[in-house]
Formats: structure tokens, sequence, C-alpha cells
């Protein structure tokens, strides 16, 4: 294997992800959270893994916020 996990066919090329027509599609299902999601810290770069099969994880950094309740 060459490269971390046998990557060795990616480059460092910054390239433009394109989403398919489900994305464009109205969606048949909706999330609800029971939390307040962190906010994503724009100023840093997030990571894309692609694994086995169709498996896609996307992770964002997020902006460290402290609250003072009085």
């Amino acid at each position: 294997m060459n490269g971390p996990a046998g990557l060795s066919h990616l480059d460092r090329r910054e390239r433009v992800l394109k989403l398919g027509e489900s994305f464009e599609k109205r969606p048949r299902c909706a999330f609800h959270y029971d939390f307040k999601p962190a906010s994503i810290d724009t100023s840093c770069e997030g990571d894309l893994e692609v694994g086995k099969g169709e498996q896609v994880t996307i992770t964002l950094p997020n902006i460290e916020v402290s609250i003072s309740i009085h």
C-alpha cells in the first residue's frame, strides 16, 4: 500500500463536491434534535471520509462557546 490507508490515488487538490438529484427533491423525512447542535467554525477545514460501500463521514469543526448562567 502507498500512503496512509492505501489512499495513494488521492491528491491534495481542492475539488468541487456536486450533489446528485436526490438532494434537489423535497425531503420525505425530517430530523429532530433534543439538543442545540454546535456552531460550525467556517474558518477551519472540514473532513470528508469515504469508507467501504456507501459509507461517507463528514466531520466539521465547531466553535467552542462558554455560557455563564447567573
